[in-house]
């Protein structure tokens, strides 16, 4: 499972590191960056839906309670 911690820090390394040039491709290299954006991305609209989908819960479970003291 990817962390956000790992994911930056692989980024931070190819991104950075003076010997991948020697011997990777600059293609191989940009793809191999363009795949660690990619996982990021994704880790992080997981957590934004996750987040977003318990914060609807709540507003639902709210009213239900509000409704339910209202009609009984």
């Amino acid at each position: 499972m990817d962390s956000t911690a790992n994911l930056l820090a692989a980024l931070r390394r190819v991104r950075s590191f003076p010997t991948y040039t020697s011997f990777m491709a600059g293609h191989e290299r940009q793809r191999i960056k363009r795949e660690l954006q990619k996982r990021l991305l994704r880790l992080r609209r997981q957590r934004q839906n996750q987040h977003l989908s318990n914060a609807v819960a709540k507003r639902q479970q709210s009213a239900s309670g509000f409704l339910h003291t209202i009609f009984h």
